[in-house]
């Protein structure tokens, strides 16, 4: 979440504070007095003079819709064989960029859609969710976890 929001930090003349551009044309300002503490994934900000508000991963779930309970975790040494889209579609390689997943997405078969929305779940989480560049290489976990589909969707 903080990374997002760093990504859209834009150039502001107060070296005191940090601004943050939102949707089109909506600016949002950090300065030390508005960020009051940050603590355990809490952020709480002073609005006007005395009202405190906070944001935490509740708010979060609340804002976005996305499933925020903590998600299935998947050990990549342990789960290597029968992983059918690393295996049939990346050929069983597990050092893949963003790159590479744009690539087989758009080379994949209409005719299996199975694949195409795996596909399309990965590079979601991956290239939105994360906001990585194409050059990243793609998390292993994310990999395999996307290869069952309802396993998947419990990712928050």
């Amino acid at each position: 979440m903080v990374h997002q929001l760093l990504l859209r930090e834009v150039e502001n003349p107060n070296t005191n504070e940090m601004w943050f551009l939102v949707g089109k044309d909506k600016i949002i300002r950090f300065s030390i007095q508005e960020f009051c503490v940050v603590t355990d994934l809490q952020m709480w900000f002073l609005v006007g003079e005395d009202k405190m508000i906070r944001f935490s991963i509740q708010e979060f779930c609340v804002v976005t819709s996305l499933h925020c309970s903590p998600y299935p975790r998947i050990d990549v040494y342990i789960k290597v064989e029968g992983v059918r889209l690393r295996d049939e579609i990346f050929n069983g390689n597990m050092n893949l960029e963003i790159n590479d997943l744009e690539v087989a997405f758009l080379k994949a078969s209409c005719d299996n859609d199975e694949t195409v929305v795996k596909l399309a779940l990965l590079y979601f989480v991956e290239t939105i969710l994360l906001a990585k560049v194409k050059t990243s290489l793609i998390d292993n976990e994310h990999l395999l976890l996307v290869d069952d589909v309802e396993q998947f969707k419990k990712y928050p």
